[in-house]
C-alpha cells in the first residue's frame, strides 16, 4: 500500500491551521474532485458533497472543521 505523504503533510496543516473556511482547491484534493467539479457541485446540489459548504454568488468555502470531521468518518 502506497501512502500519500504530501496529501497527509497537507491534512496535518489543515488540522493545524487557525482557518475558518477552506478553499475548494484545498479541499477538493482529498475528495477526488477538481477544484471547479467540486465549485459546481456546490452550487447545484451541495448535499451530495457530503461535507458543509457556503455559496455566496460565485464564491464556495467549506467550513475547516466539519470538512475535517468528514474525512474522518465523524459526520
Amino acid at each position: 500500500m502506497t501512502r500519500d505523504y504530501n496529501k497527509l503533510s497537507c491534512l496535518t496543516e489543515i488540522e493545524n491551521s487557525d482557518k475558518i473556511f477552506l478553499l475548494s482547491e484545498e479541499a477538493a484534493k482529498y475528495v477526488s474532485l477538481s477544484p471547479q467539479n467540486l465549485r459546481e457541485q456546490a452550487k447545484n446540489d451541495p448535499k451530495k458533497l457530503g461535507f458543509n459548504v457556503v455559496v455566496a454568488g460565485t464564491q464556495v468555502r467549506i467550513p475547516r472543521i466539519p470538512f475535517l470531521e468528514f474525512l474522518k468518518g465523524q459526520s
